[in-house]
């Protein structure tokens, strides 16, 4: 057959120059196209066109096998002849004056349904074109698209359409969920594509979209969770406070943590999270769990629900009054300090309950640095005067205060002093 296409495509000459004379064509388009879109185990249709002065031609098309079957060559072409085997084909006019103008070949192939490469979907042909004086080589090739986008509202992906895909493809420019071979405006939930989980409202990646949302029962990916999204990312690498239509949410790794008790921090500050939610009716000297994001195992002052790292003084927990030091309970404090029921006397943090007599308050006392006070009963009371003893001997004391500027005598428990610089002589 290979052989009789070579003596047809002769006698064409032959007969293309005695009958037809020397005519040829100033302009000539020869083209090579096909569908945009070819569909997976469907047909597939390319047209070699021309519009030059042509009286014959031959040529052979090469295609991947593997991916094209061809079915048919044929022609649109009225009063011409055709001859093709194998991919190889021979056409010319029958009659004197007229060209091939026009379809020449239309060749139909089937597009394998198991294709993945689509960029193997592609057609070539190399032609010889005659006008009867001369040889026109063409070669041409036509190719699916190569790029991911929609036709009809279809997903395609190198120009074949996904009927069975479901999930994040780039649609055009943008990227958009697809299922069953289309764009799933309905969905909404979380999904995934190469760079990561993306979020998906109303069938696109919503990249401007961020906050602690609830996933959709459908979600993919997910589904009924509260996750914290960012610019549309879900990233799992989000841990802190994140506000929802409840309120203020403890995130780990990007999702919401009911479980979690303990301090967390939001742009406004370090906040109390009991079970996952912001304890704004809380206040008080808390021990935080060795598991807290901030000041772990530390007892530290709540103020409705945030932590006060401004306040100084006294506060009470379950095993008594204690002495906080810029929110923190501070176990290495002595001195003064003061609560809503008056000044008190602290050692090591706690409130010394049991203390009585003239004490001298150390140099970093918050009331009455370096200065001998009375106590009573881990009191300061401001009203305590008489003699009391420390271990220098006995002094003078008035309004709870040793007087070390008094000179004179005094009468105390029915008994008189001499007192001088406030010490009994």
């Amino acid at each position: 057959m290979k052989r009789i296409l070579s003596i047809i495509f002769s006698l064409v000459l032959l007969v293309s120059t005695c009958a037809f004379g020397l005519s040829a064509s100033a302009a000539d388009t020869v083209t090579f196209t096909g569908p945009t879109i070819a569909t997976k185990g469907g047909t597939l249709e390319v047209v070699l066109n021309s519009t030059g002065s042509y009286v014959g031609a031959s040529g052979t098309l090469t295609y991947d096998s593997s991916i094209l079957t061809l079915k048919s060559i044929t022609s649109d072409i009225s009063g011409c002849t055709l001859a093709s085997n194998d991919g190889k084909f021979v056409t010319y006019m029958n009659n004197s004056g007229t060209y091939l103008k026009g379809k020449v070949i239309i060749a139909k192939f089937t597009v394998s349904s198991s294709v993945e490469d689509l960029a193997d979907v592609k057609v070539t042909v190399n032609v010889d074109f005659s006008n009867g004086k001369t040889d026109t080589n063409k070669k041409l090739t036509y190719r699916s698209s190569h790029s991911t986008h929609t036709y009809k509202n279809h997903y395609c992906k190198c120009g074949l359409i996904e009927p069975g895909y479901k999930g994040m493809a780039k649609v055009d420019t943008v990227w958009a969920y697809v299922k069953d071979g289309k764009i799933d405006t309905t969905y909404t939930g979380l999904s995934k594509n190469s760079y990561g989980y993306r979020y998906i409202k109303s069938g696109y990646f919503a990249e401007t979209t961020t906050g602690l949302l609830k996933m959709p029962s459908t979600s993919d990916y997910r589904s009924s969770e509260w996750l914290y999204i960012e610019k549309g990312k879900f990233t799992q690498e989000f841990t802190g406070m994140a506000k929802n239509s409840y309120g203020w949410r403890y995130v780990k790794n990007s999702v919401f943590d009911p479980t979690y008790t303990g301090l967390s921090k939001n742009e406004y500050g370090i906040r109390y999270i009991v079970d996952g939610k912001f304890a704004s009716d809380v206040s008080g000297l808390l021990k935080m769990p060795s598991t807290s994001d901030f000041y772990p195992s530390k007892w530290v002052y709540i103020s409705e629900g945030k932590f006060d790292e401004k306040f100084t003084g006294m506060a009470k927990n379950n095993y008594g009054w204690r002495y906080v030091k810029n929110g923190l309970y501070d176990e290495t404090y002595t001195g003064l300090s003061k609560n809503e029921y008056g000044y008190r006397y602290i050692v090591k943090g706690k409130f010394a309950d049991t203390k009585t007599g003239l004490l001298f308050m150390p140099a970093d006392s918050d009331y009455y640095a370096s200065t001998w006070i009375y106590i009573e009963s881990g009191k300061f009371t401001g009203k305590w005067t008489g003699i009391a003893s420390n271990s220098y001997g006995k002094r003078y004391v008035k309004n709870s205060v040793f007087a070390s500027t008094f000179t004179g005598k005094v009468i105390a428990g029915g008994k008189t002093y001499n007192i001088k610089n406030g010490k009994v002589i």
